[in-house]
């Protein structure tokens, strides 16, 4: 059942840039920031169910990189939406990024892919929590500020807060979890998959939404 699930999870990754490419009209420019990590998105969909799924391919080497492309993704779009008005953040977060990277790849013998990606993970996540904060910090100040719901990247916004802040201490005690042999590791990756098909649902809503404007 979890198998079949996984399945329709990474189907779906496949939807929001499905969507993006068939837009007659030029989509707004909120959207149109996130469109690196759709295709990553969409990338990972791919490797999961060929890769990973079907020809059990080591996943060491694509989860290093994942992590790498997911973070810039991330970067860039919150870098575009606040129309560069915290470049300091964008350059924080960089540079902490590329140098944890950078020893993590020193030290790759030494330590298990759970755990270096945990510290990855934990960098993303911070990014995502701190431009979500600043994000709706910025909406409660502009006078104009439309409903939430009736924005497209709403949608985005949420559904990227909701799956890195649900997913953070998944991360980072995974390792721990899977060295304890009382604790079945599968039980609590289900958390995992869900939360990747709230995500996607919701990256799939917010595409929609501006495809239909």
């Amino acid at each position: 059942m979890l198998f079949w699930i996984a399945v329709f999870a990474n189907s779906l990754g496949f939807l929001p840039l499905l969507i993006l490419k068939t837009a007659k009209k030029k989509l707004p420019a909120e959207i149109s920031f996130i469109t690196p990590y759709i295709w990553l998105v969409a990338l990972g969909s791919a490797y999961e169910l060929i890769g990973t799924l079907l020809l059990k391919i080591n996943i060491t080497y694509w989860f290093h990189i994942y992590c790498f492309l997911e973070f810039f993704c991330l970067n860039y779009f919150f870098y575009k939406l606040f129309e560069k008005r915290y470049k300091y953040l964008t350059i924080v977060f960089s540079v902490v990024f590329l140098c944890v990277f950078i020893i993590l790849m020193m030290e790759w013998l030494h330590l298990s892919n759970l755990e270096s990606d945990a510290f990855l993970g934990t960098i993303s996540t911070l990014l995502v929590g701190v431009s979500v904060i600043l994000w709706f910090r910025g909406l409660t100040s502009d006078p104009n500020t439309r409903l939430l719901w009736e924005r497209p990247v709403f949608y985005l916004i949420a559904g990227l807060f909701i799956y890195y802040t649900g997913t953070f201490f998944l991360f980072l005690m995974s390792d721990s979890i899977l060295k304890n042999q009382r604790m079945n590791m599968m039980d609590f990756w289900v958390i995992n998959i869900l939360l990747t098909l709230l995500l996607r649902t919701l990256l799939i809503v917010g595409v929609w939404k501006a495809k239909q404007k």
